[in-house]
């Protein structure tokens, strides 16, 4: 009998068996080393924590910087309510695109180039092809009104801001009005925001990796344009 294995090139099998040696991160230690106050993302700097942040800076080396990285960590041990999270969106999400045509439709918003709301049919995947596989639902998690919160921290004119023209951030979020997505809206928030925390605290792994092997490189590069811009 043949090898199935015989006609793949021999480094394509080595790069596929190492696909499988994935970086793998605790959530328990990545967020234990990095607190939010004051609406600022900050890394705790005590001395318990500076052999978890050498640790991490490892980790994050083996995904992103490694000759063999695939440019992957995988978030392990996650907390309980993030399973509960889970088993509320999945079925929430059939709800969804179950809704009624007109329900659909009142929630695609065509001024903001389907970026926001529902999304169906409506994005092109090459310029004479929609795509049909399947559908979006986008949204902000943080804030329902991106540029009033920015006006607002700023004490500033809505057309004072500066580099928000995408058309989808001046679009408020909008969210299905029906009896049976009431939990819609917290539940996608809720799961939404801790994405955007795990994002802050790769990010600002990332930036210190960064701090200390690359010349030139301006301190906290990612973690400025998520949590201030």
């Amino acid at each position: 009998m043949s090898d199935e294995k015989s006609h793949i090139p021999s480094e394509c099998r080595s790069k596929a068996a190492k696909a499988t040696d994935l970086v793998s991160i605790s959530y328990e230690s990545l967020t234990s080393l990095f607190e939010c106050t004051n609406n600022k993302f900050c890394m705790r700097t005590n001395d318990d924590k500076g052999k978890l942040l050498e640790s991490l800076l490892h980790k994050i080396h083996e995904a992103y910087a490694s000759t063999d990285s695939l440019g992957i960590i995988v978030l392990k041990d996650m907390p309980k309510n993030y399973s509960t999270l889970r088993m509320k969106v999945l079925p929430l999400a059939q709800k969804l695109v179950n809704l009624s045509p007109v329900d659909l439709e009142a929630m695609t918003i065509p001024n903001a180039d389907f970026q926001v709301g529902w999304s169906y049919g409506k994005e092109k995947l090459d310029k004479d092809r929609v795509d049909i596989a399947k559908g979006s639902f986008y949204f902000i998690p943080l804030t329902d009104n991106i540029l009033n919160d920015i006006a607002s921290r700023d004490n500033c004119h809505l057309e004072d801001i500066v580099g928000w023209d995408n058309t989808a951030y001046k679009t408020p979020n909008v969210w299905p009005s029906t009896s049976n997505l009431k939990e819609f809206e917290g539940s996608l928030k809720e799961m939404g925001r801790m994405v955007h925390r795990i994002g802050l605290a790769i990010a600002q792994l990332c930036d210190e990796y960064l701090s200390r092997h690359v010349r030139h490189n301006p301190f906290h590069t990612y973690v400025t344009f998520l949590v201030e811009k």
